[in-house]
């Protein structure tokens, strides 16, 4: 877990302090449709940007059952049921968002998913934050 742990913050510091946007085969940044949407409808603000509590709801909104945990369960059949993308992509998502790997996204995820989201360690998350780090987790 430690070493997953490191990983996520060496990656994500290494982006912030090189500035390397992710690429795809054409050159091109990739993109997300999904990432977008799910930016728009957490920032309940529309300020574009996200704080804690808006990014955490967007968690929330897929624990189903209300209790505090998202299960890997809950996050793809709601992930299927609101079309965001293809079954692998939210089970590799999911995966890589379980930051100690118990097969539950909970509180004690989330302020590394936060970190992780916020590449300029500005305590809010951009929608080209939200979208480049998406990307990089779910292909």
């Amino acid at each position: 877990m430690i070493c997953f742990l490191f990983q996520l913050f060496t990656l994500s510091l290494l982006h912030v302090t090189c500035g390397v946007p992710i690429h795809g085969e054409n050159g091109q940044i990739d993109d997300s449709p999904q990432a977008r949407l799910i930016f728009k409808l957490a920032d309940k603000d529309s300020n574009m940007m996200l704080l804690y509590d808006e990014f955490e709801q967007v968690f929330h909104d897929f624990d189903t059952d209300q209790n505090g945990n998202v299960t890997s369960t809950e996050f793809v059949d709601l992930w299927i049921l609101d079309n965001l993308g293809e079954v692998q992509q939210g089970v590799k998502l999911f995966l890589n968002l379980d930051v100690n790997q118990d097969f539950v996204i909970d509180h004690t995820d989330m302020p590394y998913i936060f970190r992780f989201f916020d590449r300029n360690v500005d305590t809010q998350i951009s929608e080209g934050e939200f979208v480049i780090q998406w990307v990089k987790i779910s292909l």
